[in-house]
């Protein structure tokens, strides 16, 4: 339910595997499990089970957003677990306990201080010194990843935006799986935010992602040198997140002549018109304008370009163009992959090695 991978073995002889079926919902408050274990059965519940504690710590309050709507534990039908006699299975030892009611969350975003679980090594549950909550990946090692729960998307028959709140201070990717061992279902290019929050998004419409899962989200940074502070997540991020578009969709792969100029219009069509274009991880020559013209001049292998229009950002594509002969300075088109010989052999002196003799291989493509 938190994200963790539970060891399974298949007794049955058949094909059998543990149901996915609400896994991440945990929307009620279901702290009984802890009070049996520690006041009933005398456990260590931090020490013998760790998960049960990090969900009492994390737990919610009688009243508790689930999507973007609240909800009321003690409702007049009971909850869904539960008959309105539930206070009746406290223990005893609770009224010598000093217990503060969790409050009702600030908003629909999920933040991820409560709702995020860590996997691996790579991330890490951290507060800043304003009090902001976040989970840090470090997109360096390969197990930067954390699971959020209770997710609660609106209708996917159309547009179905979410919203990941982020901080950076360098490019890297977030990968967006259903589980910690399923592939990835969307990928977000993230750009260097220059350590402020920002949020990036992707759409979990049906026709785009046909299976995203239900209530659980795991996240993965990676394909970068730098930490991604990650601070809540929105499930539900229509109406609340109105950010560009453009043209030629998320990405474009695209074939530029070295030495000869390139243009192209993003065709940048924003709800508001408030918005901002900046080049990140760019080849010198190349430039975007205000307008959204991008232009560009090879002259040498161009890496990924992405800009970000505040407070969100968004992906853009990636250049692909040949290199050019180290030397003539042209690009190679007719010269084939083994390129040129020498000239005629030498004799070698005394003392010396023969230079080398045969092709000489400059690969032409460079991505």
């Amino acid at each position: 339910m938190m994200g963790e991978e539970p060891p399974y073995i298949d007794t049955s002889g058949g094909s059998g595997k543990l149901s996915e079926a609400y896994r991440g919902r945990l929307r009620e408050p279901l702290n009984e499990l802890y009070y049996q274990y520690k006041y009933v059965a005398g456990v260590d519940v931090e020490t013998e089970a760790p998960f049960v504690a990090e969900l009492y710590e994390h737990g919610d309050g009688p009243l508790y957003r689930y999507g973007t709507a609240v909800s009321n534990f003690w409702n007049e039908s009971g909850s869904d677990f539960t008959g309105a006699e539930y206070w009746v299975a406290f223990p005893p030892e609770l009224a010598q306990e000093d217990v503060t009611v969790p409050p009702v969350g600030d908003g629909p975003e999920l933040p991820l201080g409560k709702f995020g679980h860590t996997l691996g090594r790579g991330a890490k549950q951290l507060t800043d010194d304003a009090g902001q909550s976040f989970v840090r990946l470090n997109a360096t090692k390969d197990d930067a990843r954390v699971a959020v729960r209770r997710v609660v998307y609106r209708d996917r028959s159309s547009t179905a935006l979410v919203g990941v709140r982020v901080r950076t201070q360098g490019t890297a990717t977030l990968e967006v799986a259903r589980t910690s061992h399923d592939e990835p279902f969307t990928t977000v290019q993230l750009p260097d935010t220059g350590g402020k929050w920002r949020y990036v998004w992707f759409d979990v419409a049906s026709s785009k992602v046909p299976n995203a899962g239900a209530n659980l989200v795991v996240l993965r940074a990676t394909a970068g040198r730098t930490s991604v502070d990650v601070a809540g997540l929105l499930a539900d991020a229509n109406g609340t997140l109105a950010p560009p578009t453009f043209g030629d969709g998320p990405s474009l792969d695209v074939v530029a002549v070295a030495g000869e100029p390139y243009t192209r219009d993003l065709g940048v069509t924003d709800p508001d018109g408030d918005f901002s274009l900046r080049l990140q991880d760019a080849p010198r020559t190349a430039k975007v304008l205000a307008d959204g013209t991008f232009t560009w001049r090879p002259y040498a292998q161009g890496p990924s370009a992405s800009w970000s229009s505040p407070p969100t950002t968004r992906p853009t594509p990636r250049c692909l163009c040949p290199s050019p002969s180290r030397r003539t300075g042209r690009v190679p088109w007719a010269r084939s992959w083994t390129g040129w010989r020498s000239r005629r052999p030498t004799r070698p002196r005394a003392g010396r090695r023969s230079p080398r003799r045969g092709p000489r291989r400059w690969p032409p493509w460079t991505v």
